[in-house]
C-alpha cells in the first residue's frame, strides 16, 4: 500500500518551539494554582463566618445551617482539587 502523505521529520534545530509550549502549560498552571489557593482562602472565611453566625445563633434556624454547609462543601471540593493538583508540593 502506498502512502498518499508526506513524511515530515524534524532536524535538530526545529526543536525550539517545544520548550515555549511547555513554558507556557508551567505558566498556566502556576497562574490556575494561584486562583485556586485564593478560592480556598476565601471560601474557608466564608465557613468560618458561617460557623460563627451558626454559634451565635439563639434559636434553631434553617437558613443558617444550609449556608455553613454549602460554605463547607465548596470548601472541601476546592481542598480535594488542591490535593489532586498537588498543589502544596511547590
Amino acid at each position: 500500500m502506498k502512502l498518499h502523505y508526506r513524511r515530515r521529520w524534524k532536524v535538530a534545530g526545529s526543536y525550539r518551539g517545544s520548550a515555549s509550549v511547555f513554558r507556557r502549560k508551567s505558566k498556566l498552571k502556576k497562574e490556575f494554582d494561584e486562583r485556586l489557593h485564593s478560592l480556598m482562602v476565601a471560601t474557608k472565611e466564608d465557613w468560618e463566618q458561617a460557623r460563627g453566625i451558626e454559634r451565635y445563633l439563639n434559636d434553631y434556624d434553617q437558613e443558617v445551617i444550609v449556608r455553613r454547609k454549602i460554605a463547607e462543601c465548596k470548601h472541601f471540593y476546592l481542598y480535594k482539587e488542591a490535593k489532586a493538583r498537588q498543589l502544596g508540593k511547590d
